[in-house]
């Protein structure tokens, strides 16, 4: 992860001034493995998460991008987690299981996909639930606030960081589906 670290510190500056990228709630970060859930906007916000975040992240993202040489790259240098989109993929929810039991953080977009409007809890899909009711780990609720749910250049967007939902809270929601659901309410209520 020093490489990680390295070119996020070249990045860090030209990302935060490109996307007036603001960051409120630094303080909720735990001190432990965590479960980043966010909404999902833009292709570009798991570059503004690892900015955002001074801890490394290894973000869940679909296996499609390691077809093209350059993101395949960026994905191994950021040690991203691919999933197969559209399966229950068994593989990258153990890969995701292993970084937290090994003290790492993962994120997760628990929509699965790009949707730029008003996130809706019921949309969290149950592979979220499932990694974090195995896991334990706090889910760190992180809502991507722009105007009109779009990322522009030299527009600004907003990462707030939310207060950790501990295992206690979410694991009494039942299965993995309402767990992941109570989970991604926590991103939903900043838009209400």
């Amino acid at each position: 992860m020093k490489l990680y670290s390295f070119i996020r510190l070249l990045v860090w500056i030209p990302v935060k001034l490109s996307f007036n990228l603001r960051v409120k709630g630094l303080k909720n970060i735990p001190n432990e493995a965590f479960v980043l859930c966010s909404n999902h906007i833009s292709a570009v916000d798991p570059l503004l998460l690892a900015i955002a975040f001074p801890t490394p992240i290894h973000f869940m993202a679909k296996e499609e991008i390691l077809k093209n040489g350059f993101l395949r790259l960026i994905a191994k240098i950021a040690q991203i987690v691919p999933v197969n989109r559209g399966t229950a993929d068994l593989k990258a929810m153990r890969a995701c299981m292993n970084v937290i039991k090994d003290g790492g953080n993962v994120g997760i977009f628990p929509q699965g996909t790009r949707t730029p409007e008003v996130p809706k809890a019921e949309s969290a899909l149950p592979g979220t639930g499932l990694i974090i009711l195995h896991t334990k780990a706090p889910v760190l609720p992180v809502s991507i606030i722009t105007k009109d749910h779009k990322v522009r250049l030299f527009k600004k967007c907003t990462v707030v960081i939310g207060e950790p939902v501990l295992y206690e809270e979410y694991s009494t929601a039942g299965n993995s589906g309402e767990a992941a659901k109570y989970c991604f309410k926590k991103v939903c209520e900043r838009f209400e």
